[in-house]
Order: C-alpha cells, then structure tokens, then sequence
C-alpha cells in the first residue's frame, strides 16, 4: 500500500478489460491508438510526454521519458492518444486521453467515498491505475490536447467520441469526468441557475465544464481540493493548476449510444 495514495500495486490494469480490433472508416482522418503504440517512436513518445508536462505540470504528468515508460508500462492499455491517419498511417500525436472503470452507479459521492483523492485513483510516479473491470461507470481522467491548433480545430470533441464509443466495455453504463476548476466555482449556486442562465455562465467563464455540458452531461458533483498534489510531488507547474474538481455525468442510452455523443465518422480503431 502507497503511503502517498493508499492504492495496492495489485491495481495494475489488465489488457483484457478494453474491447480490441481495427476498424478502419471509408475517410480516417485520424486514429485512435493505446498509448504503448508510440514504443518505438521515441519522437512521438517525447513530444507526449512534453505535452502532458506542459498542461499538467509535476503534480500529475511524467516528469521524464523514464517516468513516461512507466507510464506505458503501467497504464498503457488506459491511454488512448488520437494521431493523425493518412495512408492507413498513424501519424503525429494530437491529444491524450486517460480513463480507468470503477464501480460507482455514476456517483460522485460513492467515488469520492471509495476514492478520497485523484491520487486514489492514478499512481504519481508510477502510473499504477484503480481499476475494477467489472464497474459500470469509466472514470475520464483527462483529455490533453497537445498543441493549440488541434484545440482550435475541436479534435478534443473527436477524441471524446472516439474513446467513449471505441474503448468502453458494453457494460460500463455511465462516464464521471474529473473536471478541474477555480476555487471561485460556486456549485450550489450554479447548479440552481435556470438552463439559460447556466448555458451563459458556464460559456463565460468555465470553457471546460461547459465542454461537457454542452455535449449533454449533467454537472453531477463538486469536490473541493479532490486534485490536491502529493507531497512527494515537485511543484512545477503547468497551463492547468485548479485542484478542485467537478464531476460531469455522461450516460449511456439502451441502445448503446452516449446520450448527446454523436459515434465517431472520421476516426480509425486500431487497439
């Protein structure tokens, strides 16, 4: 057991949890990979890397390639990263996501009950994930876009599609963001607001929760501090520093579609 985290090294993910396949679209623009597709390509592995330092900062991002393939190792299978596609090519990394399954009901209170602190769920340093295949709700860690362009084009929104359509088991019925905010966040307050009064509030001053919430997730919970740093962390800091978090709830219809995510057109599966 961790001192800084309280999780088991037990928790190391299992390859078998993800559905696996390639499919391929008449027009792939893009392609959705596991992480540990970029051993062997230490460029691209390397400008990950800087990527995620440079969002992230210490607390939350490899600090060196050493840590990053640890991070491969440990946690490859529960990173996905979107690169360009021509030629049936995978090209340039353009954003990294993570996510882990845990067996929640889509709760927040229940995750932060089982999991007190973002370093409950991914290891620091090692990269070791909680994991619970058989949980019905995945736990979106982070989306990284990596360079400015790609924000500007809305490859994030692609990414989302991509990674809850192509990597989430059957069963898995809801997704929880953990979306970082300012301590100026008032979640009582907002969460009273009538619809057009929130569509403004959230366009104006929160991009990210808005992100979600214009996608069809429901601002579901609040935890202040709940990405606070482990000690044992260096503090350098990155674009992203805000430690508290609001929980996003995505759910899954009957038919097998994300409530308000259209399935992805332009990206190929190779996992």
């Amino acid at each position: 057991m961790s001192a800084d985290t309280g999780i088991s090294a037990s928790t190391k993910p299992k390859p078998t949890i993800m559905p696996s396949g390639i499919v391929t679209p008449e027009k792939g623009l893009y392609v959705l990979q596991r992480l540990n597709s970029l051993l062997g390509h230490e460029e691209h592995l390397t400008s990950t890397q800087d990527g995620l330092l440079r969002k992230w900062g210490g607390a939350f991002a490899p600090l060196d390639m050493r840590e990053a393939r640890l991070m491969v190792e440990n946690a490859g299978e529960m990173y996905f990263v979107l690169r360009s596609y021509k030629n049936n090519t995978p090209g340039t990394p353009l954003v990294v996501a993570e996510a882990t399954i845990l067996d929640v009901n889509g709760d927040p209170q229940k995750l932060v009950q089982t999991h007190p602190k973002y370093n409950h769920i991914v290891r620091p340093s090692t990269w070791q994930l909680s994991i619970d295949p058989e949980g019905d709700t995945a736990i979106f860690l982070q989306l990284t876009t990596l360079e400015e362009e790609s924000r500007r084009r809305g490859i994030g929104s692609v990414s989302r599609s991509a990674v809850f359509y192509y990597t989430l088991p059957p069963h898995v019925r809801f997704v929880l963001t953990t979306t970082p905010v300012s301590d100026k966040f008032n979640f009582e307050g907002i969460t009273r607001l009538p619809t057009r009064k929130l569509d403004e509030m959230l366009g104006r001053n929160y991009p990210t929760v808005n992100f979600h919430y214009r996608a069809g997730a429901e601002i579901a919970g609040y935890e202040a501090k709940y990405k606070e740093p482990a000690p044992t962390r260096p503090k350098m800091q990155g674009r992203q520093n805000y430690e508290d978090v609001v929980f996003m709830l995505y759910r899954r219809l009957a038919n097998g579609d994300w409530l308000g995510i259209a399935r992805p057109t332009n990206v190929a599966r190779w996992l």
